[in-house]
């Protein structure tokens, strides 16, 4: 079996590469049983009870579909990159099972940033964080920045010394000047997943978002 030089595998794949050996990652899928359900739930709860506003629907719709998607990058990245630590040779590592962990953690930040960006403009009172907070929201939103930009980053010739915008450490990701724990990852979806349960009943957040208005004009 080949044994490759760490400077080898990190110049070629990935950061740190031969350095992550563990992983603590939550599993939130029995404490959110009705994540994957969101959506049709909301359906049903908006033929027989109360409804959106045709203003608010679209932001609470999309943030159950953003909240759904994100959740579930988070599970398949989670069990994709637990598949990757079983067994793993840090010299020889499972390149195919560790890209497809990273590109799945790259879809569940990017949609939580999306949520973010919609709650941001639906109801101030979700706003997740104020400009470089440093809080864990404030970081997650950085980590699908630099993801989104990556391109340019390498036509800039910034982080060139980087193969990816992020990658993974024993206690989480990694980029340019920003790191996020696993748990810390695991709270936002958690926090995310409560808003969705939520939001897929119309009735209280219709009635919050028209008081806010009302205070606000």
């Amino acid at each position: 079996m080949a044994q490759w030089n760490s400077k080898i595998l990190e110049k070629f794949f990935a950061p740190g590469i031969t350095g992550f050996t563990e992983a603590e990652i939550p599993d939130l899928k029995e404490k959110h049983k009705e994540a994957e359900h969101w959506l049709p739930n909301h359906m049903l709860n908006s033929v027989f009870g109360g409804r959106y506003s045709d203003e608010v629907l679209p932001f609470a719709l999309n943030m159950m579909f953003r909240a759904q998607v994100a959740f579930k990058s988070y599970h398949t990245a989670r069990d994709a990159t637990l598949e990757y630590l079983k067994d793993n040779k840090p010299d020889n590592p499972k390149i195919r099972i560790y890209f497809k962990a990273i590109s799945e953690w790259e879809t569940c930040l990017l949609n939580l940033q999306i949520f973010m960006d919609l709650g941001n403009n639906f109801d101030v009172k979700l706003r997740a964080f104020d400009k470089n907070d440093g809080s864990p929201f404030c970081r997650a939103y950085t980590l699908a920045n630099i993801i989104k930009h990556w391109g340019g980053s390498i036509k800039d010739n910034k982080h060139s010394d980087k193969t990816i915008p992020v990658w993974l450490t024993n206690k989480g990701f990694s980029a340019h000047n920003t790191v996020l724990n696993f748990s810390e990852l695991a709270e936002l979806i958690d926090v995310v997943a409560e808003q969705a349960n939520g939001l897929q009943n119309p009735v209280t957040p219709a009635k919050e978002a028209e008081a806010l208005k009302s205070a606000q004009a």
